[in-house]
């Protein structure tokens, strides 16, 4: 199982849809996967870890592009 002190944990899929109303966290953990996409075991461990599935959009990011969106998203509600 995973743990970390948070209040939300974001797992980013191009297949999920985004959580469309704002909202604030003081703490909180966003996975951004690589650019072939996650694998089956690492879908299953996000939902089994019950993690919030958002999306950044229709387009796939490099992983570090992915990772600068997905934290200024996170950082102003917007995942």
């Amino acid at each position: 199982a995973y743990t970390a002190p948070h209040d939300a944990v974001f797992f980013c899929d191009t297949e999920k849809e985004g959580i469309s109303k704002p909202h604030s966290y003081k703490k909180a953990v966003i996975f951004v996967g690589p650019e072939g996409g996650w694998s089956e075991k690492e879908i299953a461990f996000a939902t089994q870890n019950k993690m919030t599935f958002v999306s950044l959009g229709g387009t796939v990011f490099r992983g570090e592009t992915a990772g600068i969106i997905a934290s200024y998203k996170g950082v102003y509600g917007l995942l």
